[in-house]
């Protein structure tokens, strides 16, 4: 349902962060699941702007809560994804991730 959407999912994406927050554990060690996220968020990833500053900051809480409980299931499926473009989006809201001053919303 995230991929799906026209407009940045912001609501969608906070839903999916309280059920990672809350069954993570359970959820991340599933790699199909960890990859089907990773997909939904990643094509919105080269499109959004400074103004989009939630929707990067929730995106990038996301992906380091993932790290954080399963870094290898993590790595994995990004590895599988085709799309440099979005894989390098990924990897760079990742790394920006631990710096959340960058990230915070306006």
């Amino acid at each position: 349902f995230i991929q799906k959407s026209e407009t940045l999912p912001t609501r969608q994406l906070a839903l999916v962060h309280m059920l990672v927050g809350d069954f993570g554990r359970y959820l991340c060690v599933q790699k199909e699941l960890v990859q089907q996220m990773l997909e939904s968020i990643g094509p919105h990833l080269p499109k959004i702007t400074e103004d989009d500053a939630v929707f990067r900051h929730s995106a990038a809480e996301l992906l380091v809560l993932v790290q954080h409980l399963q870094p290898r299931v993590l790595q994995a499926c990004m590895q599988d994804i085709s799309d440099e473009k979005i894989r390098k989006a990924l990897r760079d809201l990742l790394t920006k991730g631990d710096k959340t001053d960058n990230l915070s919303p306006k």
